[in-house]
């Protein structure tokens, strides 16, 4: 009796190591595959232009981003895009945002127009994670905040920790103006006046908690570990998905390419 109960626990150990094992192993792949940006989730109209096809197409889920890579929203339309180590930077790009990705390690984004959310969990301790508009630059090591702008006025909500919210003088250069503390609203009306700063309205914070609550529930990073892996496992196999189309794609194009070339030799041989 004693060793067939032996024989028992180890079997129910073996079972567990293994489920654990399998975890760990999808978290570190999709760690190993987060250097460049991904879209996490999305709806309505997404769409993508990289610097290599240089024209906008449609995005989707899985999505895989470089530098250089620009973003549009339509209306009624938004994206979450994860960075980094197991994807836990992410940013939602609202309705009628325009973002380029200037850089990724770094992560410094071009806020063109729209409005991003931020919720930065680790960046370095000798970088931050900065988004930029045409008359402001705001960013932070590790908190939550929302960049808003049209082009000239830029509002800035803080939700956790502070932020940094610098303006631009009339010749580019920064002018190092003001924190903004969590519960706090930073606005710029006018890049040549200092930032004014507001309490920020308790919708904005009850809205911020909602959806960071909903996005680790999406995400996986609440509940088992079990769970948490397969979550993160069917977000790889999202962009690996993508991106063999995307190298279908192009290894298509230039195999019409060879066999066009090919045409045009053969036809002027005959002359």
């Amino acid at each position: 009796m004693k060793r067939i109960l032996t024989v028992s626990v180890i079997f129910s150990l073996a079972i567990l190591l293994l489920f654990a094992g399998q975890a760990l192993t999808a978290e570190k792949r999709v760690a190993v595959e987060a250097d460049k940006a991904v879209i996490l989730f999305m709806e309505g109209d997404v769409q993508v232009k990289t610097l290599k096809l240089a024209r906008w197409e449609r995005a989707s889920e899985g999505t895989i981003l470089s530098k250089g890579d620009n973003l549009k929203t339509g209306t009624a339309s938004w994206a979450e895009i994860g960075f980094g180590k197991y994807n836990k930077n992410v940013i939602r790009i609202k309705e009628q945002t325009l973002l380029e990705l200037v850089e990724l390690g770094p992560i410094r984004l071009g806020l063109l127009k729209g409005e991003v959310r931020s919720l930065v969990k680790k960046a370095s301790r000798t970088t931050t994670f900065e988004i930029k508009t045409p008359t402001a630059v705001c960013g932070a090591r590790g908190t939550g905040w929302d960049t808003n702008t049209d082009g000239k006025k830029v509002v800035v909500d803080t939700y956790e920790k502070e932020v940094f919210f610098n303006r631009f003088d009339k010749d580019g250069n920064i002018i190092k103006n003001a924190i903004i503390k969590a519960g706090k609203r930073g606005i710029m009306d006018d890049p040549l006046k200092p930032v004014r700063i507001v309490k920020l309205p308790a919708s904005r914070i009850k809205d911020w908690g909602k959806w960071k609550q909903n996005f680790k529930e999406r995400s996986g990073i609440t509940g088992r570990v079990e769970d948490k892996a397969k979550k993160m496992n069917a977000i790889r196999q999202k962009a690996n998905s993508v991106a063999n189309k995307q190298k279908d794609s192009k290894f298509q194009k230039r195999d019409k390419d060879k066999i066009k070339t090919r045409t045009e030799s053969k036809s002027n041989s005959t002359y």
